[in-house]
């Protein structure tokens, strides 16, 4: 039996409502945000108009009104997810959401950035979280979740797979570089929970453990007094990368968490997010 859950009860969680969306956003489009996530799960099918009830990004999420494709995800073990797409070619990038109310809304704005630089990039709510469907089991398996991601992309003609993922995301996203083959580069915007297990394809491991197996191109990022992340852990982590294409960015404090690091004061594009761009960029394989 399937049924669907915002979030599941006893799970740690830091609520990211509409105000992380809104931080994402310039000061510009705020006054024209439209209201959050919500709704029913879709029945299949793509699309850049409502699907059963479903809106695209920019109707549900808000700005900036881009078009997308709206897609229904199946994970290897039967689950239907929520998603989008938004750009095409062969760069693709899979953006992991944070754990709270804003889950694939949150990315928004950076997909249709990311798009409108030339890459091909997916957006998803994880089972147990939006308007994708909880299992039984609840969350065990979000690797397959990525997996099913990836393979969509791969689908729609993307050659290269980047994984981006943003707290609790980035730690989901480190542990499927460790798992999935052929990817091109991964980034982990303050990934937390390091110890928390997490599942699929060959049982749950944690991110502090996955770190052994991950080879492809990899930046780490945190700001100094994160209040979820630990820098001395994080430091840590990066030197048992098993890649040797990493690098850890130490923001300043204050400078958010998560996908909030991508975006400055003004409420502008922050010069980190230039550097996550560029660095998706050069990581990008060639058709």
């Amino acid at each position: 039996m399937i049924r669907r859950n915002a979030v599941r009860p006893g799970s740690r969680v830091r609520t990211r409502s509409r105000h992380l969306v809104l931080a994402l956003l310039p000061p510009v489009l705020l006054a024209a945000l439209l209201p959050a996530c919500g709704g029913t799960a879709s029945k299949g099918g793509t699309s850049s108009a409502s699907i059963g009830g479903v809106e695209p990004p920019a109707k549900r999420c808000g700005p900036p009104a881009r078009p997308a494709q709206l897609v229904t995800l199946r994970t290897a073990d039967g689950v239907r997810l929520d998603g989008a797409i938004v750009g095409a070619g062969a760069r693709g990038v899979v953006l992991v959401h944070e754990k709270g109310g804003s889950v694939l809304c949150g990315w928004w704005p950076y997909a249709a950035h990311l798009a409108e630089d030339g890459f091909h990039v997916l957006l998803f709510d994880l089972r147990c979280a939006g308007l994708s469907e909880c299992p039984n089991e609840g969350e065990r398996d979000v690797v397959e979740d990525v997996a099913a991601a990836v393979d969509e992309l791969r689908a729609r003609g993307a050659t290269s797979i980047e994984l981006v993922g943003a707290s609790y995301g980035g730690s989901v996203a480190l542990v499927a570089a460790a798992r999935l083959e052929e990817l091109s580069a991964l980034a982990d915007l303050s990934g937390d929970l390091l110890r928390a297990s997490i599942g699929g394809r060959g049982g749950p491991t944690t991110a502090w453990r996955a770190t052994a197996d991950v080879h492809v191109p990899t930046l780490l990022a945190v700001a100094k007094e994160d209040a979820y992340v630990d820098l001395s852990e994080e430091r840590a982590l990066y030197r048992r990368l098993a890649s040797t294409r990493k690098r850890l960015i130490v923001l300043p404090a204050g400078a958010g968490h998560g996908w909030t690091m991508l975006v400055g004061a003004s409420g502008r594009w922050s010069r980190f997010e230039r550097t996550l761009t560029a660095f998706l960029a050069d990581h990008a394989r060639a058709p």
